[in-house]
């Protein structure tokens, strides 16, 4: 467990692992930010399905790890992340840790509870040896690559689609 001040805001917040009592709230907090990628590229992301259970999609599968941001007792973030490897053979990066989903309530957005949930990950990239944090963002999702920037991230390579008829 981690505890932290943001610093734009002295804002006391938890950064823990979650516990089973977790799962529902962070389910509606990954509906929020599944709602708000549709909103950005409706073309892109589906709409989430009805049922959907946090702890069965990332706890349960693979080596997925979750860490949730909470004030008081409300869960306000979360960021989901596993280790990665590149497969590619002309890459120099081949190991790493990638971030899956970052989220943060967009009551506390703009608070620094972002930038806490990314600094835990890296400190937990570091401790497992890593060098190397990776993620993917939309290209529509211009309040996430302002932060990213912000926070010290490299853009290193785009992708791109084109609907075919």
């Amino acid at each position: 467990m981690l505890l932290c001040q943001c610093a734009l805001t002295n804002i006391d917040i938890q950064i823990r692992e979650p516990g089973p009592k977790d799962f529902k709230v962070l389910g509606e907090l990954l509906i929020d930010q599944w709602d708000y990628h549709c909103n950005l590229d409706s073309v892109y992301y589906k709409n989430p399905p009805e049922n959907f259970n946090f702890k069965k999609v990332f706890i349960d599968r693979l080596e997925k790890k979750v860490l949730v941001a909470v004030k008081k007792n409300k869960h306000i973030g979360f960021v989901v992340f596993e280790e990665g490897v590149d497969s590619h053979g002309d890459t120099k990066i081949r190991k790493f840790i990638e971030i899956l989903e970052l989220f943060v309530d967009k009551e506390y957005r703009g608070l620094g509870i972002g930038a806490q949930l990314l600094k835990a990950v890296e400190e937990k990239a570091g401790d497992l040896g890593y060098k190397w944090v990776k993620f993917y963002c939309s290209s529509f999702n211009t309040l996430a690559l302002d932060f990213y920037d912000k926070s010290g991230y490299v853009e290193r390579q785009r992708l791109y689609f084109k609907k075919l008829d």
